[in-house]
């Protein structure tokens, strides 16, 4: 996930929001559209990326995306609604700006609103679907938020501290437990411990909640009480333990000391992390004068800017600059620092990829002013700055106002700050192979819409270390997360703190550091003390990765990193070349050395496109003698559920530490699939008065049946129920195993305790339960392996309804089948053929509502199941007609029945041979 989206889902879960029964209902907003577009239109920071028909393309999409039952045409000035058979037109001549655009949406939503069959509440979600699909044509952070959205976003977000208990809660399998107690408040206080599982709160029972929702029951007002029945191990019965709300600070920073090197890693830009670094930075002192100083923003997505400029003046100098701000126009704000530094110490700052906008400024700013080395890998590149817009629906805009530059006017936007020093890391794997290579990270510049840089940034890495990750297991992890208990630098933080320990300790390092800083010329001073325990750490690194791959099962000598002739090495593909889903198997590859001398450090990768399973796999090699060979191997598991067809690569030969392949090879590998199970529900209510009917207040057992209509058995599999966030339903767990493997044509009944209460709080008072039926989500799911590919994994999910004070009746869900019957070549397209099937939910004959083909994101078929060919009870032939792309196609049919049981099949087909997929871009040029 890219930072940003990282950092407002995590603080999404801490908004102070009341249950389901306390939220208004939204306020009508019939021309959201318009009323969108004028605000972009004011106040947004680059009207040139305004491009009205490019934007109504997009909204078209994503209306399609998000309702299966709806396909779009746009020709000749009309915009032709496929609502599931029924065909509409909307005049649509050519948009010339924003407020052309906003009209045809507004034009396409209202048609949808009258003649689409669909509740209220679903067509509110298509109108911001297409707002939102315009919307994404910008950038990538100028985003809409629905109210229900907007309302878990508060001040909280940015002011890192809230009301609440103090405890960091995790959820797994379906219970919500304890995982770290904060020390010194409420919960702590009030005996609760790491480890407790969460039973209810305020008496509502946690099964069937998510994660956010037992959060946003917690928290509250200061001063309040919340009570909690707690599960402990080794107690026989749940523990009750009120606890009164207070504030609660959330932890962004943590430090260590290591002798005179200090380090403090800082996860976020919140209106408290300047006043907290202070702290944090003072309690290093204590211990005696810091003479190094290892900052770590490898987790930082970013933050207020207002805390950034003050935070760059902790370090830098009385009239450096920080940051500038830039309009569309030209027009510059300079922001230098206005008090005298904090922090004088020689400084080191870790980045990474998931180092995001403030967090860039500030190691950006420290870099390009001469005043620290950056470690690490280039961030992630987002050079803007949004600001939030309340409209009167409330809903938020959260739209992109100006872009920062670094100091002298460097532009970062889409490129990041490179790293001085690289630090590429070997993972060792739990089997105890390496992977030579961190997967590409997501950046700023992967989206089609980020924004271009306008100003040049030009600094390239200056020196290189690659070192070796151990595997630790999750216990072991956790230690190093920022809300550990005893928190303790990881592995690449510790290489850091050793190498700013070594260069400091040379006895004339005083002296000359404070020279430096006089001068303003630390940077190029560290990079200089550097460079020895550089060189002496890859010596060691290197030997640890060598005697690990020595030690592998198959050893590896990994031998020297000598320089190959140009075209002096070769690599072909050893097979095999057809493999089964969910097998194990040995693919090989075979490498030729024509030179002279032995070429060591070689290693293989795979390019291939980021959605095949094959992605970036390594093969590693190791040395390869003078006109001899060698064979690198790769144990791999093919993920059990992969569509059948064809994937089609490129190997690249590698040699550590170089960016440019010495050989590539083509290959072609046919994917078989394996019987795989297909799964349908169940479900009845067995009440315990035997009146047949659920009262409030009557315990009753819910009972799902989960039926396997597939080819192959469940091996395992489980089933999740949700509550919708009704404080009415009391379910006695949330989550099931299901305990034996379910063969083809059986089934497996599972009951989860129910009771439908007869009154919950609202407003703090109590409220009688007065609907007429309660709404669940029931999920069945396959479970695979840990380390399994779990794409295209077999499940169903539904929504059911249960009356209260009604005749019960037991219901069965069927999932419709999807069978591929091939394909055919016809005039420069392609046929393909499925076979579609469903057994009778209930005593009623099968029907189908729609089918919808995607192409990749595109919808490029919409059928009624009136249009397919067959009997009424089927099966049913679907065969459309397409145009393949060259290189790889993704096709998804997707199929709902009458009762909205949705089913599909993914097609991963090849079209004209496409250029060779290269190599991900260099971080360093």
């Amino acid at each position: 996930m890219r930072p940003i989206a990282r950092l407002l889902l995590s603080v999404v879960s801490l908004a102070p929001v009341c249950a389901a029964v306390d939220q208004p209902d939204p306020l009508p907003f019939p021309d959201m559209a318009p009323a969108v577009g004028a605000v972009l239109d004011e106040h947004y920071y680059d009207k040139s990326r305004f491009h009205p028909r490019l934007m109504v393309e997009r909204a078209l999409r994503w209306l399609e995306q998000s309702e299966l039952g709806i396909d779009t045409a746009w020709v000749d000035g009309q915009v032709v609604l496929n609502l599931k058979g029924k065909r509409l037109t909307i005049e649509a001549t050519e948009p010339q700006d924003m407020a052309s655009a906003m009209q045809i949406i507004e034009a396409l939503r209202a048609a949808i609103d009258g003649s689409f069959d669909a509740p209220a509440p679903r067509l509110r979600e298509l109108a911001y679907a297409l707002v939102s699909g315009a919307m994404s044509t910008l950038d990538p952070h100028t985003v809409l938020w629905p109210p229900e959205a907007a309302r878990e976003w508060s001040e909280d977000n940015i002011q890192g501290q809230f009301y609440g208990i103090g405890a960091f809660l995790n959820q797994e399998e379906g219970l919500i437990s304890i995982q770290r107690v904060m020390p010194g408040l409420p919960a702590e206080r009030a005996g609760v411990e790491d480890g407790d599982v969460i039973l209810a709160v305020d008496g509502e029972k946690t099964a069937g909640l998510t994660l956010e929702q037992a959060v946003r029951r917690i928290k509250g007002p200061k001063g309040t009480t919340v009570n909690l029945s707690m599960g402990r191990k080794g107690v026989a019965n749940p523990i009750e333990i009120p606890i009164v709300r207070d504030l609660v600070k959330v932890v962004t920073i943590r430090h260590y000391r290591d002798g005179q090197v200090g380090y403090v890693r800082m996860d976020e830009f919140n209106a408290n992390t300047a006043h907290d670094l202070f702290i944090a930075l003072r309690e290093l002192e204590r211990a005696g004068p810091v003479k190094a100083l290892v900052l770590d923003l490898r987790f930082n997505g970013g933050g207020l800017l207002d805390q950034a400029k003050l935070i760059g003046g902790f370090f830098l100098g009385r009239g450096q600059e920080v940051v500038r701000t830039t309009t569309v126009d030209g027009r510059e704000e300079v922001y230098r620092n206005s008090a005298a530094r904090f922090v004088t110490a020689p400084m080191l700052v870790l980045v990474s990829p998931g180092t995001a906008s403030a967090a860039e400024i500030v190691s950006g700013a420290l870099q390009l002013n001469e005043r620290a080395v950056i470690a690490g890998e280039a961030t992630f590149g987002k050079g803007s700055v949004q600001n939030i817009r309340e409209l009167r629906d409330g809903s938020r805009l959260k739209l992109t106002i100006q872009e920062y530059l670094l100091p002298g006017g460097a532009s970062i936007q889409d490129v990041g700050v490179m790293a001085d020093l690289l630090l590429p890391r070997h993972a060792v794997r739990k089997n105890g192979s390496v992977d030579l290579r961190d997967l590409s990270a997501e950046r700023e510049r992967d989206n089609e819409f980020a924004l271009s840089r306008r100003k040049g940034y030009d600094r390239t890495a200056l020196a290189e270390l690659a070192w070796l990750d151990p595997w630790l297991d999750r216990e072991a992890r956790r230690q190093h997360t920022i809300a550990a208990r005893e928190f303790r630098p990881d592995r690449e933080a510790q290489l850091a703190i050793d190498l700013m320990q070594s260069a400091s300790a040379a006895e004339d390092w005083d002296e000359a550091a404070k020279k430096a800083l006089a001068e303003e010329r630390l940077r190029p001073f560290l990079l200089e003390r550097l460079a020895k325990p550089i060189a002496a750490r890859a010596e060691v690194e290197s030997a640890a990765l060598a005697d690990t791959l020595a030690r592998l099962p198959q050893p590896v000598r990994w031998g020297d990193a000598t320089n190959p002739v140009p075209g002096s090495m070769s690599v072909r593909w050893s097979g095999p070349s057809e493999v089964v889903a969910g097998e194990t198997v040995a693919f090989g590859i075979q490498v030729e050395n024509a030179g002279d001398v032995e070429i060591g450090r070689l290693f293989a990768i795979v390019r291939a496109d980021p959605r095949s399973p094959f992605w970036e796999e390594e093969f590693v090699v190791g040395a390869v003698p003078a006109k001899g060979s060698a064979s690198g191997l790769l144990h791999y598991q093919i993920p059990p559920r992969v569509p059948a067809g064809e994937e089609r690569f490129t190997i690249d030969l590698m040699q550590d530490g170089k960016r440019e392949p010495l050989a590539t090879c083509p290959v072609v590998v046919t994917m078989r699939p394996r019987p795989a199970p297909h799964l349908s529900l169940g479900w009845k209510v067995i009440e315990r008065s035997g009146d047949g009917k659920l009262s409030p207040d009557e315990a009753a057992d819910l009972v799902v049946e989960v039926i396997n209509q597939g080819d192959g058995p469940l091996e395992a599999g489980a089933v999740w129920i949700d509550k919708e966030n009704d404080p009415y339903v009391a379910l006695g767990l949330s989550r099931k195993e299901i305990d034996a493997p379910i063969p083809p044509g059986a089934s497996r009944e599972l009951v989860f305790p129910l009771k439908v209460l007869g009154e919950a709080k609202r407003n703090g008072k109590p409220v009688p339960f007065s609907a007429e039926r309660i709404k669940l989500s029931l999920v069945a799911a396959e479970i695979l392996k840990e380390d399994e590919d779990s794409r295209y994994r077999a499940d169903m999910r539904a929504a059911i309804e249960i009356p209260v004070g009604q005749p019960l009746k037991a219901r069965r869900l069927i999932q419709p089948r999807i069978g591929f019957e091939g394909q055919t070549a016809e005039a420069g397209r392609v046929r393909l053929r499925f076979r579609i099937s469903d057994l009778p939910d209930d005593a009623s004959r099968p029907a189908l509502d729609v089918v919808s083909l995607f192409l990749d994101e595109d919808k490029v078929d919409l059928q009624p199941a009136s249009a397919l060919e067959g009997p009424a009870e089927g099966p049913w032939i679907y065969a459309p007609r397409i145009s393949l792309k060259p290189g790889l196609n993704q096709v998804r049919l997707l199929v709902r029945d009458d009762d909205g049981v949705v089913s599909s099949r993914a097609l991963r087909l090849w079209g004209a041979p496409a250029a060779p997929i290269a190599p991900a871009p260099p971080v360093v040029p």
